[in-house]
């Protein structure tokens, strides 16, 4: 638990550009995706990759509907895909504050927590990663301390309308 004198920062829906912590790289699909209604994979972007913008809506029960170019965003086989068509799956994610270990950090996770958001094995800067969903690891202290590459950042970002 976070320490009680402190209250913790609630993302807010929008529109943001979504970091890895670890990498300091974009977290999005890609532009150079094929044409099919399959799933689309979710990745960490090399830096010279162009990330798209995240539709992030909350819902009323807290949890969050992640949308990346215009498609929820969900768990397939411990992996995060675009899901473009077909019968939906669990497409609700919690995000939570980690504002403890630097400011702009969050964890996000499936709506029961036994699963998360994070980057197995590392990201090269110069590849594409997948973005892995997988059981969290936090230490047992109080608060809690979640490894860099578990830890995402979100800055939103100004849309014009017209």
């Amino acid at each position: 638990m976070p320490p009680s004198n402190n209250k913790a920062p609630v993302l807010q829906s929008g529109t943001y550009i979504i970091t890895s912590i670890s990498t300091g790289l974009k977290v999005s699909r890609t532009l150079g995706e094929d044409k099919s209604l399959l799933p689309k994979k979710v990745f960490v972007l090399p830096p010279k990759e162009e990330a798209s913008t995240w539709e992030v809506t909350r819902n009323r029960d807290g949890t969050y509907i992640l949308k990346n170019k215009g498609s929820p965003v969900v768990e397939i086989e411990d992996k995060l895909f675009a899901q473009l068509t077909g019968p939906p799956l669990e497409n609700r994610w919690k995000i939570s504050s980690v504002y403890w270990q630097g400011a702009d950090q969050w964890i996000i996770e499936n709506p029961s927590g036994s699963e998360g958001w994070l980057l197995k094995g590392g990201a090269e800067k110069d590849q594409y990663k997948q973005v892995d969903v997988g059981p969290l690891i936090a230490t047992l202290s109080l608060p809690p301390q979640y490894p860099a590459n578990e830890r995402f950042s979100f800055k939103r970002v100004r849309t014009t309308v017209g």
